[in-house]
């Protein structure tokens, strides 16, 4: 199908199961033809490419990279795999830091300092 009728079913299916607004997930090499194809458009008051749908388009050269299907079997040469989600959500705990205080962390024979800070991350979708 077309890149357009592509985003078109991606768009439906969205709408049927979730009825929300979602995210586009685009290869980068598809961009160009998202936008020449009218299918996104740059929202003046965020600056994020959105569809007619008003789904926000997240592009990136990671979804280039592996580009495969959801059976993991790559797509072929001068086609393309894009996803389309739900709102991405990510929850932070947190900041732990070791040591807590700055006595133990210091090397004061060679004027170090080592601490780790850490905190947990949780990224979900709602479908």
């Amino acid at each position: 199908v077309s890149v357009a009728q592509g985003v078109a079913a991606l768009e439906g299916a969205l709408a049927e199961t979730y009825g929300g607004q979602g995210l586009l997930h685009v290869p980068t090499g598809v961009a160009a033809l998202l936008g020449c194809c009218q299918v996104l458009r740059q929202d003046a008051a965020t600056d994020c490419p959105r569809t007619l749908a008003g789904n926000r388009a997240v592009i990136g050269a990671g979804y280039s990279a592996a580009n495969s299907g959801p059976d993991g079997a790559p797509a072929a040469p001068g086609t393309a795999w894009l996803y389309i989600s739900g709102p991405v959500e990510v929850r932070l705990g947190p900041v732990d830091v070791v040591p807590d205080r700055a006595g133990p962390a210091v090397n004061y024979r060679v004027n170090d300092l080592k601490v780790l800070a850490e905190r947990t991350a949780v990224v979900g979708t709602t479908c």
